[in-house]
C-alpha cells in the first residue's frame, strides 16, 4: 500500500511509497515526495525524480524519473528498464514496462491500445494519456498538467504503396504501374476528433496499351504527384477505423509512345479524389476514385487516356504515428 498524503495544494507533491534495488539487489522501500501530474476521479499520475542508481539503465541515456498511476492508495510503477540480450554478441535494449502497466489499468477505454502504443515515456505525454482517459470513461479530471483546451496536433508519417486502374471511354485499358507516395496526416488530438488532413508527394512509372488505326500502342509514362486529402473518420480514431476520403490531387507527367510517332511530351493535371479506407494500428487500406477536372499538354493525344478516370488501391504504413 502506498501513502498518499497531499501536502502542498499548490505545487501539488504528495508522498508516496517507492520501491528500488539496491547496490546488492536487496528492495529497498521509503517514503519520497512525488509531483502530481494529473487528478482523475479514476485515475491519477505522478513523477518521481530518482537518482541514477536507483533505475536499472546504466548505458541509455534517458532521464532520471519514474511515474506512479493509479487511485487513492494503489499505485504502480511505471518505467522502462535496460535488457542484456546475449544473442551473438551482447547488446541492452529497452523495456518499456510502463505501456504494459497502462494498458492493464485502462482496459475499460477500447482506445487504449492504440493510444498507449503511441505514447512516449515523457511526462506531458503520459499526462494527456491519462487525463484522456479519465475524460473518455467519464471520470472528472480536478487537475492536469495538460489544459483540456490544449490544441495539439498528432502527425502520421507514412509510405502507400498503390496500383491505378485507368477508365477512358468507357472501357477499363490494360494498365500496369505501381506507385509510391510519402504521406503525412495531421489531426488534433481529442478524444472526438473525427477529421485527418493529408498532404503528400510521390512518383508513378505506368505503361497502358491502346488501339490506335496502326495497331496497338504502347504509352510509358512518368508522373510526378501531390496530393492534399481530407479524411473523415466516422467512429473516431480507434485501433480499428474505417473512413472516408475526399480530396485533390496534382500530376505533373512527362509520356512517350512505343512507335515513335509521337516524340516524348509533358503535361499538368488536377484530379478530384473521393475514396474509402481501413486503418489498423500502422496499416491503412484504401481505394480512390480520381477524376480529372481539367488538363494541359503539348500533345493531348497522348495525354487524352492519362487524364480521365483513374480507381487507385493501395496499402501505407505508418513508420512514426
Amino acid at each position: 500500500m502506498s501513502e498518499v498524503v497531499l501536502i502542498d495544494p499548490v505545487t501539488r507533491f504528495i508522498s508516496l511509497s517507492h520501491s528500488y534495488g539496491g547496490a546488492e539487489g536487496e528492495p529497498i522501500t521509503e517514503f519520497r515526495f512525488a509531483e502530481q501530474l494529473v487528478a482523475g476521479t479514476r485515475l491519477d499520475l505522478y513523477r518521481l525524480d530518482v537518482d541514477r542508481s536507483e533505475i536499472n539503465r546504466a548505458y541509455l541515456n534517458l532521464p532520471h524519473v519514474v511515474y506512479y498511476a493509479g487511485n487513492g492508495a494503489e499505485l504502480q510503477k511505471l518505467e522502462v528498464i535496460e535488457s542484456l540480450s546475449s544473442q551473438g554478441h551482447l547488446r541492452f535494449q529497452l523495456l518499456e514496462r510502463y505501456k504494459g502497466v497502462l494498458a492493464y489499468m485502462m482496459a475499460d477505454w477500447p482506445q487504449a491500445s492504440s493510444r498507449i502504443e503511441s505514447t512516449r515515456f515523457e511526462e506531458k505525454e503520459l499526462a494527456r494519456l491519462v487525463t484522456s482517459y479519465n475524460q473518455a470513461i467519464g471520470a472528472e479530471v480536478p487537475y492536469s498538467i495538460i489544459s483540456s483546451k490544449e490544441k495539439r496536433l498528432a502527425l502520421r508519417h507514412a509510405v502507400a504503396v498503390y496500383t491505378p486502374t485507368l477508365f477512358y471511354q468507357e472501357t477499363t485499358l490494360p494498365f500496369r504501374g505501381v506507385g509510391l507516395d510519402y504521406v503525412l496526416k495531421l489531426r488534433q488530438v481529442t478524444d472526438n476528433s473525427r477529421w485527418e488532413v493529408a498532404f503528400g508527394a510521390g512518383y508513378l512509372r505506368s505503361q497502358y496499351d491502346r488501339e490506335v488505326s496502326a495497331g496497338i500502342q504502347t504509352i510509358t509514362a512518368s508522373e510526378y504527384r501531390l496530393l492534399t486529402e481530407l479524411n473523415y473518420f466516422p467512429f473516431g480514431h480507434r485501433t480499428f477505423s474505417p473512413y472516408l476520403i475526399g480530396g485533390a490531387t496534382s500530376y505533373h507527367r512527362t509520356a512517350e509512345a512505343n512507335d515513335k510517332r509521337a516524340s516524348s511530351t509533358r503535361g499538368q493535371s488536377m484530379n478530384l479524389n473521393v475514396g474509402f479506407g481501413i486503418r489498423y494500428g500502422r496499416l491503412e487500406v484504401f481505394g480512390r476514385r480520381e477524376n480529372r477536372i481539367f488538363s494541359v499538354s503539348s500533345f493531348r493525344r497522348i495525354f487524352s487516356g492519362l487524364d480521365r478516370q483513374y480507381l487507385t488501391t493501395g496499402i501505407s504504413y505508418a513508420f512514426r504515428q
